[in-house]
């Protein structure tokens, strides 16, 4: 049994015999209490967070699999990522190769064959109509049959619309659309383009952050180990070493949420340039 389990048992068993409990025993258990509570939270993220991966997992036979509770990261996974810098053609490429920038180009061509149609209804129409004369041998080329030279018929028709009302307000249209969807494309450009830019500003914020974290979860690692040299010395209580452990196990929370969400940002990156997995890959 470690000092300080040691010493929580006899305040405990102090204050289950007095009348009241005494301060620190009590602060000990309420802290305790608090430690208990948060890992049952964190239990349930954990199991929710399995079953919502399990909705992406199937074997080889197509069959769903269901995440077991006993399967943990790859270790590799865990490390820390490190320092990553966007190249300089990310975005260039990403705007150039991006699924929704490919398919508004597309809806753009078909856009321009529709404006390309309304514009050929403006036109007149001319029809040459021409149809040669014969018997029925003279059509299968029978022996014997000659082609009537002197049946035929030859005709040209010529119309054009004298208002153009109706064509004119369908091009008018067509027109519009292609222009709508333009400048539709052009603002998911610059739509995409800063989102990119947001997820590498989060990327760069985050892991200053999370080194900072690290500095942190350090400093107060020495704050608990000299804390518990004083209540080794019986210089201290186990009150004041309480006090010391709380905000370390509050800073290495926070590192391990920053360390999440800088491999989400890493992600989101990959999301955002419509690529897979292509930054996060580039750290590893």
């Amino acid at each position: 049994m470690d000092p300080r389990t040691h010493a929580w048992t006899t305040y405990a068993a102090a204050g289950a015999a007095a009348i009241d409990p005494t301060i620190d025993t009590l602060e000990a258990y309420l802290q305790f209490q608090d430690r208990q509570m948060r890992q049952q939270q964190a239990s349930l993220h954990f199991r929710n967070a399995g079953l919502r991966l399990s909705n992406h997992l199937w074997n080889a036979a197509q069959q769903p699999l269901e995440l077991q509770a006993s399967v943990i990261p790859d270790p590799a996974d865990l490390a820390s990522p490190a320092t990553f810098q966007l190249p300089d053609t990310a975005i260039t490429n990403a705007v150039a190769n991006h699924p929704l920038l490919a398919q508004a180009g597309a809806r753009i061509d078909q856009l321009e064959i529709d404006r390309r149609l309304r514009n050929e209804y403006l036109k007149p129409e001319l029809d040459i109509k021409y149809q040669w004369l014969g018997n029925g041998g003279a059509l299968n080329n029978e022996q014997g049959t000659t082609l009537l030279g002197d049946g035929y018929q030859f005709g040209v028709g010529f119309q054009m619309p004298l208002f153009l009302r109706r064509e004119r307000g369908e091009l008018t249209i067509a027109k519009l659309r292609l222009t709508d969807a333009n400048l539709g494309l052009d603002r998911d450009r610059l739509r995409i383009r800063n989102r990119i830019n947001e997820r590498v500003n989060d990327i760069a914020v985050f892991g200053d952050q999370m080194r900072l974290g690290a500095d942190m979860v350090v400093n107060n690692e020495r704050l608990l180990a000299g804390e518990n040299q004083r209540f080794a010395a019986g210089e201290s209580s186990l009150f004041l070493v309480n006090a010391r452990e709380v905000p370390l196990i509050d800073a290495r929370i926070r590192q391990v949420d920053l360390e999440a969400r800088l491999r989400k940002a890493f992600f989101n990156l990959d999301h955002e340039a419509g690529t897979l997995w292509r930054a996060w890959r580039s750290i590893r």
